[in-house]
């Protein structure tokens, strides 16, 4: 008692009362202080009971709980915000996976790139649009070794040379035909740079001279001023001797100039094409050297193109001149005389001629059958990628043995030289049957379809893609039809410089993926969807001047011919959507549905046409009129001249000669080959003609005799004679 009665007692006392007073306020303080966040979790519990995820997200930024707020934004599907949330927190990969997620392709692209993941990084960039972020996608996949779609994007970019470098390494002959392009536009691009222009053209001639693509070889070297190598390919094996004449007379080369002046059939042939080729240049001194007049009439362009066009118009002239090499034979294609071949096949003729080589009507002797035979040409090294290509490919087709496939015999070596057998096929095209006789009726048209699909159902069974079907490549035989060609697209037209079938097809029968090199098996499903189309109602479907772009509103097939039933053009339809994984997702869907739509169409009754009863007339007439005969819903009406979608035209593709084939007006009208104009070129890019001239309306054409056909010609142009 005496202590608390002491000042230190009663100091004591009073600390005690302080401090226990400041603990009281303290808690106070606390109490008070988290009301505001007792009151945001409390918002944040209510938030998520009511379903508002966005807004608890929110809150928990509110209340700084980055970790659980970035949670909640990625459960609300708020992956923008989500991605926010994480890059505060440092975690940039799982950023990027949210803005990827959000579709903000500019935001993710470069923390994916920071991050070392190229390959996303990469697709990001592709879709964000900018020419800059083309670059940079390009630039990502190209180092992920993505070399065919970074020389792709490069390309969109217009960086020619970059694209070239990565197309060059993919081992595949639409990749390295896209290479030649991009090496001939980095070139042509290269304006103020003479130096850097001519290694552009060695290195395409080089690329060129790999693929087998002569024509574009030659005037590469023409271009970067090695007109000696540019002789030697027009002399073998173009045998444009015109052409070589005035290259070697340029070279210096007078000997060699002579030997093709006498095999050009005259000074005169080789002065037209100098005389061109000057013009091109704007050498107006040599213009007027050759023409003896002054002020001649200069055109700025590409020299060899000039001359090399006006080499074209020379074709059709049959010259019977000596070649070089000893023998003689007329230009234009003539038949081949017969002879023997290592004691295995006996040459009956020739069928046609071409990029890829010479096609003869041969007799196996082994065998003892006739076989269309191919050679391919002489200057193909062994072990080149042409050389490899066309064994694989030509192998691949030799697998197939179906009733509804032309049969591939034999690929091997006769002596130095490449050949494949093949069946022989007497028949007619559906493109011709069009032509003559008009669309299929609908019972004709599902039954061949069903063959067709059958066909195309095991060859993909074989993992074997056409790439390229069409009316062109079907054949109706006495015993059904064929589809030819199977396996064979990529290598035949990738030797042709100007063919009819890019990217492994033909532009009116290609999805959009197949234009861009990324087909697979439902590429065939579109081709077979137009092809139906086009033989029900005799039209291609599409925009002219768009290949393969069918939209919601262009007419469907039941739109143009009453008598298709619903269920058959919405399945044709459907084969026809722009995103493949629209489509039917194989053949034997199609097949399946094919095949209940015959059931069907076998079941409907047949409806006997009913005459028209005659009107009553008030009085005799002096001349009645009879009722119209009644017209049958699916009688197929010769189709009428419609301007179809053009066909890229082929330079020099095979082209195999009818037999006993009726004389008929050519459908599509030649290009104008002004060789003042030809030079003109601003850009190497195979490009689609939109051209013809149809015939008069009602035009009746002589039904087709039985016709032989070499079944490796893919591109057959319709209307030219073959």
């Amino acid at each position: 008692m005496d202590f608390l009665r002491s000042d230190v007692g009663r100091y004591a006392i009073a600390g005690i009362i302080v401090v226990i007073l400041l603990m009281a306020l303290r808690r106070v303080y606390v109490w008070y202080s988290g009301r505001e966040e007792r009151e945001l979790a409390e918002q944040v519990r209510a938030a998520i009971d009511a379903g508002d995820l966005r807004l608890a997200g929110d809150l928990q930024l509110k209340r700084g709980l980055l970790v659980e707020a970035s949670r909640i934004f990625q459960r609300a599907g708020e992956h923008a915000r989500a991605g926010a949330v994480l890059l505060r927190l440092g975690e940039e990969k799982k950023a990027a996976e949210e803005f990827e997620l959000a579709e903000e392709w500019a935001r993710a692209a470069p923390l994916y790139r920071k991050t070392g993941e190229l390959l996303k990084a990469g697709n990001c960039y592709e879709r964000s649009g900018g020419r800059a972020d083309q670059i940079a996608a390009a630039e990502c996949l190209q180092h992920v070794k993505e070399y065919l779609r970074a020389g792709r994007l490069y390309q969109v970019a217009d960086e020619y040379e970059r694209a070239a470098e990565c197309f060059a390494k993919v081992e595949d002959l639409d990749a390295l035909d896209s290479a030649l392009t991009m090496l001939e536009n980095a070139a042509l691009a290269k304006k103020t740079d003479p130096a850097r222009k001519t290694e552009l053209w060695k290195s395409a001639a080089e690329m060129a001279t790999k693929l087998g693509a002569h024509e574009r070889a030659a005037r590469a070297w023409d271009e970067a001023g090695e007109h000696k190598k540019a002789a030697r390919i027009y002399e073998e094996p173009l045998k444009k001797y015109d052409l070589a004449a005035a290259l070697y007379q340029e070279a210096g080369d007078t000997e060699s100039a002579r030997r093709m002046v006498v095999a050009a059939g005259g000074e005169g042939n080789v002065a037209k094409t100098r005389l061109a080729r000057a013009r091109a240049r704007g050498d107006e001194r040599l213009v007027d050297e050759l023409t003896g007049a002054s002020g001649g009439d200069t055109k700025k362009g590409s020299a060899a193109t000039a001359a090399t066009m006006l080499a074209d118009d020379d074709k059709a002239t049959n010259v019977t001149v000596k070649h070089p090499s000893g023998d003689s034979g007329q230009r234009g294609g003539r038949a081949a005389p017969v002879v023997n071949l290592e004691d295995r096949f006996e040459l009956l003729g020739e069928l046609g001629r071409g990029g890829m080589g010479i096609v003869h009507r041969a007799r196996d002797l082994r065998l003892g059958r006739f076989v269309a035979l191919k050679f391919l040409p002489d200057d193909v090294e062994p072990g080149s990628t042409l050389h490899r290509l066309f064994h694989r490919e030509a192998r691949a087709a030799a697998a197939l043995t179906h009733p509804g496939i032309v049969t591939v015999y034999d690929v091997g070596t006769l002596g130095d030289r490449e050949f494949i057998a093949m069946e022989l096929v007497d028949g007619t095209t559906l493109d011709r049957v069009l032509d003559d006789t008009g669309p299929l009726a609908v019972g004709e048209a599902v039954d061949l379809m069903e063959k067709v699909l059958g066909a195309v159902e095991y060859a993909h069974q074989k993992s074997i893609i056409h790439r390229d079907l069409k009316p062109a490549n079907l054949m109706r035989t006495k015993d059904g039809i064929k589809v030819m060609d199977f396996g064979l697209a990529k290598v035949v037209n990738s030797k042709s410089s100007g063919g009819g079938t890019v990217v492994g097809g033909t532009p009116n029968y290609m999805p959009p993926e197949q234009r861009e090199g990324n087909s697979d098996h439902r590429a065939d499903v579109f081709a077979l969807g137009a092809t139906f189309y086009e033989l029900l109602t005799g039209v291609l479907p599409g925009n002219p001047g768009e290949p393969a772009s069918i939209s919601a509103t262009y007419p469907t097939p039941r739109q143009r011919v009453s008598a298709i039933p619903a269920r058959l053009s919405d399945l044709i339809m459907r084969c026809l959507e722009r995103d493949r994984a629209e489509r039917p997702q194989d053949v034997v869907s199609v097949l399946r549905e094919l095949r209940e739509i015959r059931a069907d169409l076998a079941a409907r009754p047949t409806e006997t046409p009913r005459k028209r009863s005659p009107e009553p007339v008030a009085a005799p007439s002096p001349s009645p009129v009879p009722a119209p005969s009644p017209v049958r819903a699916d009688t197929p009406k010769k189709r009428a001249p419609v301007e179809r979608i053009a066909r890229e035209e082929e330079d020099e593709a095979p082209r195999p000669e009818r037999i006993e084939r009726p004389a008929r007006p050519a459908r599509i009208a030649r290009e104008d080959s002004d060789p003042g104009h030809a030079g003109r070129v601003d850009r190497v890019e195979r490009v689609e003609r939109v051209g013809g001239s149809p015939a008069a309306a009602g035009e009746r054409k002589p039904p087709r005799k039985a016709e032989i056909v070499e079944v490796v010609d893919m591109g057959s142009r319709r209307g030219k004679p073959r």
